[in-house]
């Protein structure tokens, strides 16, 4: 053992390099800490140099390894507002702590409450998720399935990161299907291919819970839609869908998802189910949907007056396009004009929707509503509408050249 006066001395030295000299002298000198005089601690707490100071940390070593896993949350606390020295030493503290897999867990568990603060300094994030990649092993029994889904779904990037990285020690049994598709919806990829993984795994469960499962494919990700496009093209028969489902797709507000939605619709569509598809998607704001819905209307609407009636906002919706759908514009026109030249009922409500359209839609569509319009007058002459009919001005014929006065 190293006499305490040299120390002492070393550490009175004003240079850098004989102050952490001493420091370090000390810290292999076998004094316990509360042996170590407070002259000695003095010194190197209110040295001018960080690299001493930070030997400071170093020496709670010499403390009983009970003793300081008592006072973990308050290391944790020093750690968080220390310099990048600071931490590299409490971080060394920390790992000698772990020695066993309940002491590892407690410096876990102190640790994580930082996990969901932003970084105090630069780098602190990396700092973490460094410690807990290389203590993974203790973090299933430190951590529950409960933990792991707070830390994925924190606002905190380094929470996210430490989440996913947990997750994928988790059995996929330990979340329901409604999470995986959730975790497909995660900033993290590892976080996205950990579900589509317990999708490609658990068919039968994903089957017993399809409304959740579905949930996949509205994730921001190009990579966990692609997957889960292929996912309900490859694993699902005609007898998996019902319109609900794809109706469910098809009301997206993505085009590849509508896209997808159409495509399974016209491979499981089925007769009977032609008036449920119209009436739902026919509420849809997309002009892509709205073309696919006209595509119903002669098969699923015409001559049901009652069916018609309340398709009218999809009427308006359509009509009321400017510089835009002209092909289902086209249809919609058609389709209405059509029913209500045979039904006073439907023309009366194509007269209401054509004049108010009219009155908002460029000159083009203007011109093929007032013909419309024309049209309705003659066949229901009683229809109320905003046409006026004049009466032809008859002017008197041209006089012919004999008759011109001093004509020749």
């Amino acid at each position: 053992m190293l006499p305490i006066a040299l120390l002492e001395r070393l550490l009175a030295r004003a240079e850098c390099g004989t102050q952490l000299l001493g420091a370090r002298l000390l810290v292999a000198n076998r004094i316990a800490f509360k042996d170590i005089p407070e002259p000695i601690l003095q010194h190197i707490h209110a040295s001018a140099h960080e690299e001493v100071r930070a030997v400071a940390i170093a020496l709670l070593t010499k403390q009983p390894a009970e003793d300081l896993l008592r006072q973990m949350e308050t290391l944790a606390e020093l750690w968080y507002v220390g310099t990048v020295v600071e931490r590299t030493e409490r971080m060394r503290l920390f790992n000698a702590l772990t020695s066993t897999a309940e002491s590892a867990a407690q410096v876990l568990h102190a640790l994580s409450n930082l996990l969901f603060r932003a970084e105090h300094e630069a780098g602190q994030g990396d700092e973490l998720f460094g410690f807990f990649l290389q203590h993974r092993s203790a973090t299933p029994a430190a951590f529950d399935k409960d933990m792991v889904w707070r830390l994925l779904q924190a606002q905190a990037i380094t929470a996210q990161r430490v989440g996913a990285l947990l997750l994928q020690d988790r059995a996929p049994r330990e979340f329901s299907v409604k999470q995986w598709a959730r975790l497909a919806h995660h900033a993290d990829v590892t976080a996205r291919r950990y579900a589509l993984a317990a999708f490609e795994a658990h068919e039968d469960l994903i089957k017993q819970h399809t409304r959740d499962a579905l949930r996949l494919l509205d994730s921001a990700w190009d990579d966990a839609r692609e997957l889960g496009f292929s996912f309900f093209r490859e694993r699902y028969q005609e007898t998996d869908w019902s319109p609900e489902y794809i109706v469910g797709i098809c009301d997206s507000m993505r085009p590849d998802v509508q896209s997808f939605g159409r495509e399974l619709l016209q491979r499981f569509f089925q007769q009977q189910q032609g008036p449920q598809y119209l009436a739902t998607l026919s509420e849809h704001p997309s002009v892509n949907v709205q073309l696919f819905v006209s595509n119903f209307l002669e098969d699923h609407a015409s001559g049901d007056s009652e069916r018609i009636a309340s398709l009218k906002p999809y009427f308006l919706t359509v009509l009321s396009q400017i510089n835009n759908a002209r092909i289902c514009k086209n249809r919609v026109l058609a389709f209405l004009l059509r029913e209500a030249l045979r039904d006073a009922a439907i023309a009366s409500m194509a007269a209401e929707i054509f004049t108010r359209v009219s009155l908002t839609v460029v000159r083009t569509d203007r011109s093929q509503l007032l013909k419309a319009l024309i049209a309705l007058h003659s066949a229901h002459p009683q229809l109320p509408t905003p046409l006026k009919v004049l009466p032809v001005a008859r002017h008197p014929a041209p006089a012919t050249r004999a008759e011109v006065a001093g004509g020749v």
